[in-house]
């Protein structure tokens, strides 16, 4: 579901924009330089040195100019003025989970790999490590939250708004939860040949696939049937959750461990280790809508011989009938075709004329920037060409690299001996000179957070049913979102009383972004606790809010005024 349309159709880059003014947004990147790592800024024009230094990665979180650096054996995480906080030391890892054969093996691959990757999770701050088929997933203190061996050597990997780990290797893509277990294994094949990157658009539920002179715009479902589960052989390293076929039947581990040879520990024969799952399937075809059960955005599902899409994560039950059919603002329908057929979409395709040296994806408006070797090109999530423009015209030679910082909304293009941000609006700042032999950047990740407060609450001491307003909102990596009503009405609310449930129903203004909550009983004489939080569609909750308030004998009915009645989301 795309929350935000960004109005820039028809605009073209503009030239070099005079540095300042208090509506631009600051901005700063690390990248590598052959003494080190520097960090750049706009407008300020700052430029903070830390050496010596190799960085075969860089990553940053959701706000805030530090970052993490990946080199050799270790990562080192600096502050926004360049000083180190910390280090993970992944030899001293590796010691301490000697006695755990799987653990130990998978941080083992990682230290001095000349194929290291670095991905973080704006949502928590945790970060995933990548080397050949080891994939390591560590919280910001060094504790190792997962630890697995992908099929087959990792090309890139990317961690999406919702937490989910997408990870892309030569024949296709594997998705991962954040404790390490498989999600989902897609394959490329034929329809999809030459995929060398893979970019997210989350709120839009879409994916970018980039070969050298073609993109797709693609939804999940529509990629080639998932990849049969892993063939069981003897000789192998299992982790608990895993899925694997033997037999013409599928198991999934009930305990990590390794298969020993010539033991005949199959999983027909080693209850202990495998949970018998099923027959194996021969299609991908969507599992029957549940009314006790939890959907993610994007998930399929058939309901009443049609498939629909969820639009929002959330939860169902039996009382709500909030069926597919009947909840169009969680489900789409997309195919009215037997439920026994996979979805498949016709894809979007984007030719460019020349190969491509990097993309770079606004996660927040969906808009994909194409980086050539002359020509620089921006699509929107609509897949309608925004701009094009030939790079000589800022003096781009020999481009390497484009990201996107969502805290500052700039795009930084890295090309010989210089850094050049750019606006979303294609307005080209001053670059910055940077002496490099390759390209290492890193830039500040989207990281969106609900937001709720108490708007002019009742007074602490007054009548037995006191109104409450709330205030919504949304923050993207500590800017205002601005997102349209799509977004909010997707909230899930949870609002209490005294710990119990509400007898009020919440009226909305979605032109305000507040809500109204009266309890229709009275309340007891005395001190009682409100307290409520609010959950987007991606599973990011704000912080909970807590009110306390005292009924008084005798005290007239409280109100904040009459706020314009809206409609209960969902």
């Amino acid at each position: 579901m795309r929350v935000l349309i960004p109005g820039l159709a028809g605009l073209a880059f503009a030239g070099a924009a005079a540095m300042g003014g208090a509506a631009e947004p600051a901005s700063c990147i690390w990248h590598a330089e052959r003494l080190g790592m520097a960090q750049a800024r706009w407008p300020v024009g700052e430029t903070r040195r830390v050496a010596p230094l190799s960085p075969q990665a860089i990553v940053m979180g959701g706000q805030g100019c530090g970052a993490w650096v990946r080199e050799g054996a270790g990562l080192r995480q600096y502050d926004s003025a360049g000083l180190l906080l910390g280090t993970i030391d992944l030899a001293q890892l590796r010691q301490r989970h000697a006695a755990d054969a799987l653990v130990a093996a998978a941080i083992a691959r990682q230290i001095d790999a000349a194929d290291a990757m670095l991905a973080l999770d704006a949502r928590d701050g945790s970060l995933w490590l990548a080397a050949g088929t080891s994939l390591l997933h560590l919280d910001a203190g060094g504790k190792v939250l997962a630890s697995l061996f992908h099929e087959q050597p990792v090309v890139q990997i990317e961690v999406d708004l919702l937490g989910t780990l997408w990870v892309l290797d030569e024949v296709g893509l594997g998705r991962y939860r954040a404790d390490g277990s498989l999600l989902a294994r897609y394959a490329l094949g034929e329809q999809y040949p030459d995929v060398q990157r893979v970019a997210f658009d989350t709120l839009g539920g879409k994916l970018w696939l980039i070969a050298p002179r073609r993109v797709w715009q693609v939804e999940p479902t529509q990629l080639a049937v998932p990849l049969a589960p892993l063939a069981w052989r003897e000789g192998l390293a299992y982790q608990a959750g895993q899925t694997v076929s033997f037999a013409g039947h599928l198991y999934r581990a009930q305990l990590a461990h390794i298969a020993p040879e010539d033991s005949d520990w199959t999983p027909a024969a080693a209850p202990a280790l495998w949970q018998y799952v099923g027959t194996q399937p021969t299609a991908s075809v969507p599992l029957p809508w549940r009314s006790d059960a939890e959907y993610r955005i994007g998930e399929t599902v058939r309901y009443q011989d049609r498939v629909y899409r969820a639009l929002a994560s959330h939860s169902t039950y039996p009382q709500t009938g909030w069926t597919p059919a009947n909840a169009p603002a969680l489900w789409r329908l997309v195919s009215d075709e037997s439920p026994d057929a996979p979805v498949v979409d016709e894809a979007r395709v984007i030719e460019v004329s020349e190969p491509l040296a990097d993309v770079a994806i606004n996660p927040k408006s969906g808009e994909l920037w194409l980086l050539g070797q002359h020509t620089l090109w921006a699509y929107g999530w609509d897949v309608q060409q925004r701009y094009q423009a030939d790079l000589a015209t800022w003096d781009i030679v020999q481009p390497q690299a484009l990201r996107f910082d969502a805290a500052g909304e700039t795009f930084w293009l890295h090309s010989a001996g210089k850094l050049t941000p750019f606006g979303v609006d294609g307005t080209a700042r001053d670059a910055r000179p940077v002496a490099a032999d390759h390209a290492v950047l890193g830039t500040t990740a989207l990281r969106i957070l609900p937001t709720l407060v108490l708007k002019d609450p009742p007074p602490k001491d007054g009548g037995s049913q006191p109104t409450f307003v709330f205030q919504y909102d949304a923050m993207c990596s500590g800017r205002p979102c601005d997102f349209d009503r799509a977004h909010y009405e997707g909230y899930q609310w949870q609002v209490s009383l005294d710990d119990g449930a509400v007898t009020g129903q919440l009226v909305f203004d979605a032109v305000h972004h507040t809500a109204r909550l009266t309890p229709t009983q009275p309340l007891a004489d005395g001190v009682h606790l409100l307290r409520a939080s609010i959950t987007d569609q991606l599973g990011s909750r704000s912080t909970q809010l807590e009110h306390v308030f005292n009924v008084t004998p005798g005290a007239l009915p409280t109100s904040n005024g009459d706020a314009p009645a809206g409609d209960l989301p969902g």
